[in-house]
């Protein structure tokens, strides 16, 4: 009798395992980045953003189109998947790779 229930826990063990195994795993969010409102690009689509508050912790996302056209280029060009961007950090971005920054945006500093 107790040989038939630890084999049937052991079963059930694999099938559960096994089950788990076929599952897509989820991505990983990325870390926090500061205490203000962040930019990834995420799954919004093609140069939408996610915009997050708290860094990155905040308790919702949003997808849209959220900074000027430039900055969104710049992420979805050169952004990691695995990074919050603070809207300094785009620009600082931009000023790496372009050398420049687009009508020498204000907002930058």
């Amino acid at each position: 009798m107790i040989s038939t229930m630890k084999t049937a826990l052991i079963t059930a063990a694999l099938v559960v395992g096994a089950a788990a195994s076929l599952m897509p795993s989820q991505a990983q969010a990325a870390p926090r980045n500061g205490y203000g409102v962040v930019y990834h690009t995420s799954d919004c689509g093609a140069y939408a953003i996610r915009q997050y508050a708290l860094g990155g912790d905040g308790a919702g996302s949003a997808c849209g189109y959220w900074i000027n056209d430039w900055k969104r280029t710049i992420l979805w060009k050169y952004g990691d998947r695995n990074h919050n961007y603070t809207n300094r950090e785009i620009c600082e971005m931009s000023l790496w790779y372009n050398r420049d920054l687009p009508n020498s945006q204000p907002e930058c500093w």
